[in-house]
């Protein structure tokens, strides 16, 4: 249903004007504040896109729609085809300010874009170039169905085991619920190799000119890159502490993988397995190292091929974009996966398995508090700001966090409180938290180190210290390309398993956890991009100090 429909000149002042005619209107429908301003964050920044296909005096329209499960703004323009990953050349649409050259104004809009990236949807049809961007929706969907799924299969599977014969149960069991999470993983496997490789093809493709943004961006992403591997050491220092015994998971078809064919067993050969003899074979085998390898040289290659590389890296996105949608596709059906695994474990289930299951989240959690007091502590002694204040003005970002599960979606309250809370100029935080959001996953990084060691355990397989080496740098580059959709960690860890040789369809016995751990790990995610954030500035002498212990 539309609501609203309104028609703008692609001029800098037609486009704020614009925006701030649906700011107004979102407000007065009582939208989320956080939800109105990325909409109209987005919103600005695709008009200026369209002004590149637009013929000179062509109206954009914008409307307004809601429908049952969202609301969405719909922005159309007559021009050439356009896809969403142009960015703006032209230097006179300064919209971002006057603190940046055009060009660092676009890598900047990029990253905006590519943070909202799972808001926007763009077609181009009968000459008209449309973006939808979605204002509204219900962000714990997903959470909702997956505990409505988790307490139905607790209490169909209880009535089971205690009503029916074992040989009923075990049928039923076998053959129905055990094909929904069997069929669910066998998706994610799908998916998974392509999904890695334009992922981390296209981030790679788009940062290859953050030199441009000269000393504060090269300071940012090796804070977030520092935070990455504190994170893993810190998981995995925690995991030591623990120790993890096979247990019986008879109930699920279990498929060992030769660990040698993933990689070898040395740090010498694991490094000489890296480069791939055949392009497909890596696919095929799904060899994570080779991979990854693939993915970096051709992202380079392609944002280095002057003429052509922009075509080049419009068809990476592009093709990131559609794995992410695909995968989008297969997470929503994880409800009734986690329902079949639920299921039938609750009819196979005994103490055992339960207790092992719960102690892994326990690590999970001392893991992600070992990382809140560090932040803290590398706040005080390295940026010399108190962590206190910081926490404080903090809060609103981490409650977002928390309730929506999602690094993006904290981007509009992020930088509210970077630049009227917290003091800090807009020449870092709004650059650094769009970024953060894309690449630094820390928390993510969390769940890969503890999961994967977990799984390994209880299902008797062995981590050779060459393939350690292969682990933590597989984990560092995927936390930076993991998809921005509910769930899509899982696919990223199927791959890391079987990099260490564990049987994939292992994952089946934490698929129900996940929505539950998922938002303290975005918590974490959201917190090292604003202590991050506020480091750089303070090193850099761009925090207003005054403001900041007001």
């Amino acid at each position: 249903m539309i609501l609203q429909t309104y028609s703008t000149t692609l001029t800098p002042e037609g486009i704020s004007h614009v925006v701030k005619q649906v700011e107004s209107d979102l407000q007065r429908r009582k939208h989320k504040a956080s939800d109105i301003m990325s909409a109209c964050v987005t919103l600005e920044d695709l008009l200026v896109i369209l002004c590149q296909s637009a013929a000179e005096g062509e109206e954009a329209k914008v409307m307004i729609e809601k429908g049952i499960h969202r609301t969405l703004i719909r922005l159309s323009c007559k021009g050439e085809r356009l896809l969403p990953e142009k960015m703006m050349q032209s230097p006179q649409l300064d919209v971002i300010g006057q603190e940046y050259s055009a060009e660092a104004e676009n890598i900047i809009r990029q990253l905006v874009l590519g943070a909202y990236a799972d808001r926007i949807k763009f077609r181009h049809s009968k000459g008209v170039n449309t973006f939808k961007v979605v204002v509204s929706k219900n962000q714990n969907a997903m959470l909702y169905e997956t505990l409505i799924a988790i307490v139905s299969a607790v209490i169909l599977g209880g009535l089971m085991r205690f009503t029916l014969p074992a040989g009923v149960c075990q049928a039923i069991s076998y053959n129905l619920l055990e094909p929904l999470y069997i069929l669910f993983l066998n998706a994610i496997k799908m998916i998974m190799a392509p999904l890695v490789f334009f992922s981390l093809a296209s981030c790679v493709s788009g940062f290859s000119d953050l030199k441009t943004l000269g000393r504060t961006g090269s300071k940012v992403m090796g804070g977030y890159l520092f935070t990455t591997c504190l994170a893993i050491a810190f998981s995995y220092f925690v995991m030591t502490w623990f120790s993890f015994s096979p247990i019986d998971l008879s109930q699920f078809d279990l498929k060992p993988v030769e660990a040698a064919s993933m990689g070898a067993v040395t740090l010498k050969d694991t490094l000489m397995d890296i480069i791939p003899s055949n392009f497909v074979e890596a696919f095929v085998k799904s060899n994570m190292m080779q991979i990854i390898f693939l993915s970096i040289m051709v992202g380079a290659a392609a944002a280095s091929l002057d003429k052509r590389s922009e075509q080049i890296t419009e068809l990476i996105s592009t093709m990131s974009a559609l794995c992410t949608t695909i995968t989008g596709y297969i997470t929503r059906c994880m409800p009734l996966a986690v329902f079949g695994s639920f299921g039938s474990m609750v009819i196979n289930i005994n103490g055992e398995t339960f207790q092992t299951v719960a102690v892994w989240v326990v690590t999970v959690f001392i893991s992600l508090l070992f990382l809140l007091l560090l932040y803290i502590l590398l706040l005080a002694v390295v940026g010399r700001l108190n962590p206190f204040v910081f926490m404080r003005k903090y809060a609103g970002v981490m409650l977002a966090a928390l309730s929506t599960s999602s690094s993006n979606a904290t981007i509009p309250s992020a930088l509210e409180a970077c630049g009227k809370r917290l003091g800090i100029s807009p020449q870092v935080y709004s650059f650094s938290i769009p970024l953060g959001a894309t690449v630094n996953m820390n928390g993510t990084s969390v769940l890969y180190i503890t999961l994967t060691f977990f799984l390994a355990a209880i299902t008797g397989t062995a981590i050779d210290p060459g393939i350690m080496f292969s682990l933590i740098t597989t984990i560092i580059l995927v936390a930076m390309a993991a998809p921005g959709v509910p769930g899509g960690a899982i696919a990223c860890e199927i791959m890391l398993l079987a990099l260490v040789g564990a049987p994939v369809e292992s994952i089946a016995l934490v698929l129900g956890i996940m929505p539950l751990v998922e938002p303290f790990l975005t918590l974490v995610n959201v917190l090292s991009d604003g202590i991050v954030t506020a480091i750089v500035a303070r090193r850099e002498g761009k925090v207003d100090m005054e403001m900041y212990n007001s």
